[in-house]
C-alpha cells in the first residue's frame, strides 16, 4: 500500500517571494501530493497564493509537544548565531516530526524555504525509499523523511543533555575559532555517521543529485561563483542539470539550493509574469513558463 506522502517548508513570518516560488515548483511537479508550511503566526499571510497554489499553513504553536520542551529545557548555545536562530534550526525537527504524525504523513520531504524541487515525489521515494532519513551532504535544507524522525529527535535531546558532549563541542570551538559549532546541520551530520538507516544522499548513486549549495561550484561549470544551470525541456516541462568541468556530464539536479544571495534569482526560475528582458534563449521562454502553476491573476501574490 502507497504510504502517506507530503512536502514541509518551516518558516517564520513574514512570508518572502522566494518562499512561493519554491511552493509553487514544488506544486508544478507534485500536483496532488500535499504541501505544509509550519509557520509561527497564520493570520497575515499570503492566503491567496497558499490557497491558489494549495499549501495548508500549520501553526506552531498547534505542533507544540512535550518532547519538544524538553529539548528547550536542555538546550545549550555553543554557536556565533543567535540563541534564537539556532535553536529554532533544531526546533524545525520537532514540528516536523509532529506535524507528520498529525497528518497521518508517513513519507516526507523537508525543504528549506530557499530550495526548488525540480521532480515529482515518487521519483524521489524510487531513489531514497530504502532509508529512514537522507540529507544533502551536511545539510537537511532537502532531507527525505521515511518513517519517522523520532531516533534523530532522541539523539538531539541525547546530546544536549550530556554535559561532556556539550563542553568538548565549547572546546573545539573556542580552538578552532569557529563561528557556529553546534548547529543543526552538525548534529545531522553526526546522526547520519551512526545510523545504519540514514544516509548522505551525495554518497548514493541515484542518477543526479539534490544540489547542496548552488554557490557550491568546484568541479562544476560555474558563472559568476555559482554553478551554472542548463535547461532541457522535457515532456513540457523545465529540468534544471548541472555540467562537470572536467568530464562535460551533465547532472540531473532534482533540487536546487538558492543559498544566500542567490535566494533572489528564484524569481526567474519559476514566476507567472515572466519579464521581457532575460537572459534565458527565447525559444525557453514558452516552456519555461509551463513549470508554473497555470494562474492568470498577475497580482496573486500581492495577497
Amino acid at each position: 500500500m502507497k504510504k502517506q506522502q507530503a512536502i514541509f517548508f518551516v518558516h517564520r513570518m513574514p512570508v518572502p517571494r522566494y518562499l512561493l516560488n519554491a511552493f509553487e515548483s514544488a506544486r508544478a511537479f507534485n500536483p496532488k501530493v500535499p504541501i505544509f508550511l509550519i509557520i509561527d503566526e497564520v493570520d497575515s499571510l499570503p492566503g491567496k497564493a497558499l490557497a491558489a497554489l494549495d499549501v495548508v499553513p500549520l501553526k506552531i504553536a498547534d505542533l507544540e509537544t512535550p518532547e519538544h520542551r524538553r529539548f528547550c529545557e536542555v538546550y545549550k548555545h555553543v554557536s556565533g548565531n543567535s540563541v534564537e536562530y539556532e535553536r529554532f534550526c533544531f526546533s524545525r525537527w520537532f514540528y516536523v516530526e509532529s506535524a507528520m504524525k498529525q497528518q497521518g504523513i508517513t513519507q516526507a520531504m523537508h525543504l528549506d524555504s530557499d530550495c526548488m524541487l525540480f521532480t515529482d515525489f515518487d521519483s524521489i521515494v524510487s531513489k531514497l525509499g530504502d532509508w529512514s532519513l537522507t540529507i544533502s551532504e551536511n545539510s537537511g535544507h532537502s532531507a527525505f523523511i521515511n518513517g519517522s524522525l523520532q531516533p534523530l529527535l532522541d539523539y538531539i535531546i541525547k546530546t544536549f543533555s550530556d554535559d561532556g558532549y556539550i563542553q568538548n563541542k565549547r572546546d573545539i570551538m573556542e580552538k578552532s575559532k569557529t563561528p557556529a559549532f553546534l548547529s543543526d546541520m552538525s548534529s545531522l551530520v553526526e546522526y547520519v555517521a551512526d545510523a545504519d538507516t540514514a544516509v548522505d544522499d551525495a554518497t548514493l548513486d541515484i542518477g543526479g543529485v539534490l544540489d547542496h549549495n548552488i554557490n557550491a561550484a568546484e568541479g562544476y561549470v560555474s558563472r559568476r561563483n555559482h554553478k551554472k544551470i542548463f535547461w532541457s525541456v522535457e515532456n513540457g516541462m523545465m529540468i534544471p542539470y548541472f555540467k562537470k568541468k572536467k568530464s562535460g556530464k551533465k547532472e540531473r539536479a532534482f533540487t536546487v539550493h538558492f543559498q544566500g544571495r542567490q535566494k533572489k534569482r528564484m524569481l526567474r526560475y519559476n514566476r507567472i509574469d515572466i519579464p521581457k528582458a532575460m537572459t534565458y534563449p527565447l525559444s525557453y521562454l514558452g516552456a519555461f513558463v509551463n513549470n508554473a502553476v497555470p494562474i492568470s491573476d498577475k497580482k496573486l501574490f500581492t495577497n
